[in-house]
């Protein structure tokens, strides 16, 4: 934003956080996306029901390491390559 207050082209002017499912169906899209994650990762063939049952053990890093069966660092090089990926 400018001193006079205006956007600039191409300037962040929002954010919309969709926690609840009102814009995204979250509940089938980050599933998949952990399913897409864990198999270029190297990880098994999961269903969506087999990551719904660990969302309780926390934060994605933990989440990961436990489907992996292995330590995983969020923004590592082995993990940055897919943060990007459609």
């Amino acid at each position: 934003m400018d001193r006079a207050g205006r956007h600039g082209a191409g300037e962040l002017k929002a954010i919309v956080w969709d926690m609840d499912g009102t814009l995204l169906d979250s509940s089938t899209a980050v599933p998949d996306a952990y399913i897409t994650a864990i198999a270029r990762l190297g990880g098994p063939s999961l269903s969506r029901e087999a990551i719904i049952a660990v969302y309780s053990l926390g934060p994605p890093a933990v989440m990961l390491a436990h489907l992996l069966g292995r330590a995983v660092t969020i923004g590592s090089a082995e993990c940055t390559p897919y943060l990007r990926a459609s």
